[in-house]
């Protein structure tokens, strides 16, 4: 069983500009749950394919052990946003911002040499010592900033052709920092997608392209 509560409180602001235009700035601390694999009791253990030689080696890793951390704790996190967003005549929208997540108590990945000490808290047997030891834990501090853009506008301004047509476009750009344990793995740090949509009657035609 496991259970923990805090308070995460938010701000949002927003300005208007211009008529069109909108500033927004945005605070908001927040917080992450472990997966539930990370956290329900489990090993995996994998014996290495070796020669006699090898296993005759005291140096020679035997194998490796992948464990889950039952106490993985949540992390949390400060979070800015900065935000400008116009609205066109044509009911288009062109927006762009920054962000910055501070994060504490973020997953990090390790892996050690067995000792005695650690498969006695594993309760795993004495045979394993000296073999790789895996694992999820708290790594400490991490950084998340980065910048996005968006785009969505009818074409109608070019030519009365141009009322059928839409083009979309957004981007994301993500800069992480953290230490050499920290897992960034579920984090992608550059995203973009980008196409256009023609429509007429019932007709919906949208070809897209991902980054």
């Amino acid at each position: 069983n496991r259970s923990y509560d805090g308070y995460y409180p938010s701000l949002h602001l927003t300005y208007n500009v211009t008529d069109n235009m909108q500033a927004r700035l945005a605070w908001a601390q927040t917080y992450g749950r472990p997966n539930y694999p990370d956290i329900i009791p489990s090993a995996t253990i994998q014996e290495a394919d070796l020669t006699t030689g090898e296993l005759n080696d005291p140096t020679t890793v035997r194998g490796n052990i992948t464990v889950t951390n039952t106490g993985l704790k949540p992390w949390t996190a400060d979070n800015y946003d900065l935000s400008l967003e116009y609205y066109t005549q044509q009911g288009g929208v062109i927006s762009g911002g920054v962000f910055l997540k501070e994060i504490r108590n973020f997953f990090g990945n390790a892996v050690k040499t067995a000792t005695t000490a650690d498969l006695a808290a594993l309760d795993l047997d004495p045979k394993y010592l000296g073999w790789n030891l895996a694992t999820k834990f708290n790594s400490g501090d991490a950084r998340i900033s980065g910048f996005e853009f968006n785009l969505r506008q009818s074409l109608r301004p070019v030519g009365e052709w141009g009322r059928y047509f839409t083009v979309f476009a957004n981007a994301t750009k993500l800069y992480l920092r953290g230490n050499q344990d920290a897992s960034f793995s579920s984090f992608i740090p550059e995203t973009a997608n980008w196409g256009i949509q023609f429509n007429w009657k019932r007709l919906t035609v949208m070809p897209r392209w991902n980054y």
